[in-house]
């Protein structure tokens, strides 16, 4: 019995190294990187996109708050991929909350979502409890576009693939906003920026578009 337990406990410790490991650099483990389909020997240079200050919310606070958003940034990672990186102040959980990345993949605001708020949006990212799920408009939907996920302590990671517009200058430009919120406690957001994301020449692995469901990452 004693040997079986030591066994487990090393097997399980190989298993924390492997994740943990970072090849390239970047603060994203290989583990993580390897399950949303980018690159563990390219490092992946994120931009800032928004940032948000922190509440600084006590424990109690917290509890009855969305999670406190800090900042946005993201990279275009090659062919047709984007990461996105959330960084919040507390452990990412949203368990009674709304998460929401709202993205305007073409840039474009005469396409896609047309209202006051959210003029352009081309997708919505929804996170609540512990699923994932998608809202499309215009021409994005379940066959071309996509996105997978990972969870690592207070920052959300989530790789997107969509018919992204090309741009000149050697750009990606998205327009992207954030909402965290909990009915009858305090929200947070970030406002509309478009980022111009420099464009990578790197290839990425084929993998099927990630589709919304549990949203536990390897972390949990």
């Amino acid at each position: 019995m004693r040997t079986v337990i030591l066994a487990s406990l090393i097997a399980l410790l190989v298993t924390g190294l492997a994740l943990a490991a970072d090849t390239d650099g970047d603060g994203i483990s290989d583990g993580i990187e390897t399950q949303l389909g980018l690159l563990p020997q390219v490092k992946q240079d994120l931009a800032t996109v928004a940032t948000s200050p922190d509440m600084g919310l006590t424990d109690e606070q917290a509890k009855a708050a969305a999670p406190d958003l800090l900042l946005l940034e993201g990279c275009h990672v090659g062919d047709q991929r984007l990461l996105l990186k959330v960084t919040f102040a507390r452990p990412v959980d949203f368990m009674g909350c709304v998460f929401i990345i709202y993205a305007d993949l073409d840039n474009d605001p005469k396409t896609g979502r047309v209202d006051q708020y959210h003029g352009g949006v081309d997708c919505m990212f929804v996170f609540t409890d512990r699923s994932m799920g998608f809202t499309f408009y215009a021409g994005h939907d379940q066959g071309n576009t996509g996105a997978r996920m990972a969870k690592d302590g207070n920052v959300l990671y989530v790789a997107i693939d969509a018919p992204f517009k090309q741009a000149a200058e050697g750009k990606l430009p998205v327009g992207l906003h954030l909402l965290s919120q909990r009915e009858g406690g305090r929200s947070d957001s970030t406002p509309h920026v478009v980022a111009g994301f420099p464009l990578s020449t790197q290839s990425v692995p084929k993998l099927a578009l990630g589709k919304g469901g549990d949203n536990r990452g390897p972390a949990d």
